[in-house]
């Protein structure tokens, strides 16, 4: 969905830190240009591998929401008082 996004809030991001570093360290910021590739490189692999992990935890947490309402309606079934789950 949001390749094109993530990849360019990325390279955005390992860009970004890179001229920050070079400029606190008051080196020009383009001091050596293999060091903004590499930066931007590692951001873009950063912000793809937070988008994914992100998406992973939404699934896990549908699955285990689905879970615990077949877990309630058991218990309600059955008559054992639980504490009722709230926003479902």
């Amino acid at each position: 969905k949001m390749v094109a996004t993530t990849t360019m809030l990325g390279a955005l991001f390992g860009f970004s830190m890179q001229c920050t570093s070079n400029a606190l360290r008051k080196y020009p910021l383009y001091r050596h240009p293999w060091e903004h590739i590499i930066a931007i490189g590692l951001g873009v692999g950063f912000t793809t591998n937070l988008v994914s992990w992100t998406e992973g935890q939404r699934v896990l947490l549908e699955e285990n929401m689905a879970k615990a309402k077949e877990l309630q309606k058991k218990a309600d079934a059955l008559g054992v008082r639980t504490p009722k789950m709230q926003n479902m």
